[in-house]
């Protein structure tokens, strides 16, 4: 028994509509599966702080200081209860420095966040000057999960020698 043109025409639509469904299916579970946090870059490349060290920002005072010290003459609005200021210091070799902020992630395990800041390309070696660079974020409260958090300054394990150096905070309740 052959297919009328009309049949023929449904099979087709239906045989679309599948493929674009596992597609769209398998972008949200890539997406849903993606270990980055939305963030607003406020300043990088700062030659100012005390690294290596990692701060949490959660209050109106807080931030004033941190946008002072860091010699930022912005007006910035900050609201507490819907956003946290993360300021990254971090020690640079003159020879190789950093680039742009790339990425802020989370991970679920010991649930960290921790930035992604490529090296500036180049096949050279590098000077331990150890120059301060500080990047300055904002994330949304709603964007990062509740409970206890910890920021550290890269994915690695800090060591001992360095634990003072994770900054702790709760987000929600």
């Amino acid at each position: 028994m052959a297919l009328l043109p009309d049949e023929r025409r449904l099979i087709v639509i239906v045989a679309i509509l599948l493929v674009t469904a596992a597609t769209a299916v398998f972008a949200v579970t890539a997406w849903l599966a993606d270990d980055s946090i939305a963030f607003e870059v406020v300043a990088e490349d700062l030659a100012v702080g005390d690294g290596p060290d990692v701060r949490v920002v959660e209050t109106a005072g807080a931030h004033r200081n941190v946008m002072a010290e860091s010699g930022l003459d912005i007006e910035r609005p900050f609201e507490p209860s819907r956003e946290v200021v993360i300021v990254f210091d971090i020690l640079e070799s003159s020879t190789c420095p950093f680039g742009a902020i790339r990425d802020l992630r989370y991970d679920d395990g010991p649930r960290r966040l921790y930035p992604v800041i490529e090296r500036q390309p180049g096949d050279r070696d590098c000077t331990v000057d150890g120059n301060p660079h500080r990047v300055i974020v904002a994330v949304q409260r709603a964007d990062l999960p509740s409970g206890e958090l910890t920021v550290w300054l890269d994915e690695a394990d800090p060591g001992e020698a360095y634990l003072s150096r994770i900054a702790r905070f709760t987000n929600g309740a």
